[in-house]
C-alpha cells in the first residue's frame, strides 16, 4: 500500500522526494530542496561583510568554525551579523543599524547590498545548480 501511494505521488512529477515535498506541502523548489530528509545538510555560500570572504560550508560547519549566519546564529531575512571568525561584528550592517542608530540612507553602498542578501536569504546565499 505505501509503494502505490508513493508510486502515485512521487514517479508522476519525475522527481523523487523534492517533487513529493512540493506537491504535499505547497513548498518552493528550493525550500523542498533544503527541506528533503538526508544525512547532510544543505551547503549555504557564508559571505563576512566585514572582509568579504566567501566560503561554502554547512550551517553546522560553519557555526564549529565561528561563522555568525543562519539557521544557526539568527534568522534568514532577518539582519543581524554575517560574519566570518576572524571578524569583529562591530563592523556589521547589524551593528552600524542596532548599535550606531544608523538610517538605511546613512548606510554605503556595500551595506545596502548586504541588506538586500539577507532580505533574500535563504535564495540569495543557496547554490545554483549549475
Amino acid at each position: 500500500m505505501a509503494q502505490a501511494v508513493r508510486s502515485s505521488l512521487v514517479y508522476p512529477l519525475g522527481r523523487g522526494v523534492e517533487a513529493l515535498l512540493v506537491r504535499l506541502a505547497h513548498l518552493s523548489p528550493l525550500q523542498a530542496r533544503l527541506a528533503r530528509v538526508t544525512d547532510t545538510e544543505p551547503q549555504w555560500r557564508h559571505i563576512c561583510e566585514v572582509c568579504g570572504v566567501e566560503e561554502i560550508l554547512t550551517p553546522s560547519v560553519a557555526f564549529e568554525l565561528g561563522w555568525d549566519y543562519p539557521p544557526r546564529m539568527g534568522k534568514f531575512g532577518v539582519v543581524s551579523p554575517r560574519c566570518c571568525p576572524r571578524c569583529p561584528n562591530v563592523r556589521t550592517v547589524w551593528w552600524a543599524l542596532v548599535i550606531d542608530g544608523y538610517t538605511e540612507d546613512m548606510l554605503t553602498e556595500a551595506q545596502q547590498e548586504t541588506v538586500r542578501r539577507i532580505a533574500g536569504e535563504p535564495e540569495s546565499i543557496a547554490l545554483s545548480d549549475n
